[in-house]
């Protein structure tokens, strides 16, 4: 996965980062375990968990087969060959980093696990970090005036008002 004139240089596969993350919280959640919900309200906790799961699943898959359609690279150390700006991405310019944001809040709701939840935040400032602004540069200099105005005009992260 090298930096390269067509590629964002992503040496990481995003959903590594948000499984991570995910994991860890579990790992702490062992260490110190605290529930997301008292018992009374478990069932209320993983009927919420269980929309995110299936919401962001519908997400990641619409914006996969949106990206197959277009016959574009999902991989985001490879080249774009087109800039997909319709279906779901009207709505987020990250359609497959949402999603997998809201499985992980799901599935940690589906689980009662506190500490995964608590370290969303930080899979998402390491999304931006290191693998969104690589590809928000890349697309600028690969399609120009027109991923700026698509910038201008959809969201990052929707579901939290950011970007």
């Amino acid at each position: 996965m090298s930096e390269g004139v067509d590629s964002p240089g992503v040496r990481f596969p995003p959903p590594f980062v948000f499984a991570g993350c995910f994991l860890a919280g579990m790992a702490v959640q062992r260490l110190l375990p605290v529930p997301i919900a008292p018992a009374r309200w478990h069932t209320a906790a993983e009927a919420a968990g269980l929309v995110l799961v299936i919401a962001g699943l519908l997400l990641v898959m619409n914006a996969l087969l949106l990206f197959f359609r277009a016959h574009t690279s999902i991989m985001p150390h490879g080249g774009a060959t087109l800039l997909v700006d319709r279906g779901v991405y009207r709505i987020t310019r990250n359609p497959m980093y949402s999603g997998l944001a809201l499985l992980h809040a799901g599935l940690a709701l589906l689980l009662n696990q506190l500490w995964p939840l608590l370290l969303l935040p930080l899979a998402v400032v390491l999304m931006q970090r290191y693998i969104i602004a690589r590809e928000e540069a890349y697309l600028s200099r690969r399609f120009g005036a027109a991923y700026d105005e698509f910038r201008r005009r959809v969201p990052r992260w929707p579901f939290i008002g950011y970007g």
